[in-house]
């Protein structure tokens, strides 16, 4: 993981280096509930409730996808019914070649990540520009 991870965040377990009990690469977004900046390990929580031993912050990355409850929002209350048998669903991500496509229509696309950036900067106080530590391509 790049970021500290905080207390909420989403993550996807996607390595095992130090034996932790949880399934690696199975889909499941677990939420993390204690996070140890002394040795880089945090815990997270299943979707079902089970909470996992400590595990080190390289084996995960943060999953930053559309919550359930968009998906609810938007699905039929029978689609969306049945989607919640099963585990896993929490957070989806589009498929790359959609979000692509979603991008390349929006002609200002530059103008709309810039506005966002500085209005994102100016509510944290901190500057419009990023710093190198931010931004690995400086």
């Amino acid at each position: 993981m790049k970021k500290t991870p905080k207390v909420g965040d989403k993550i996807r377990v996607i390595a095992n280096s130090n034996n932790h009990n949880y399934i690696v690469d199975d889909g499941d977004v677990y939420t993390v509930i204690e996070v140890d900046v002394n040795d880089s390990t945090l815990r997270g929580q299943s979707p079902d409730g089970q909470e996992g031993n400590w595990i080190r912050w390289c084996d995960c990355e943060h999953c930053y996808g559309l919550g359930w409850e968009f998906i609810q929002s938007v699905l039929p209350a029978e689609v969306a019914g049945f989607l919640s048998v099963f585990s896993g669903i929490e957070v989806v991500e589009l498929r790359t070649d959609i979000k692509d496509g979603i991008l390349k229509k929006l002609p200002n696309l530059h103008e709309l990540i810039m506005e966002e950036h500085g209005r994102l900067k100016s509510a944290s106080g901190k500057s419009a520009f990023a710093t190198e530590e931010e931004d690995p391509f400086r």
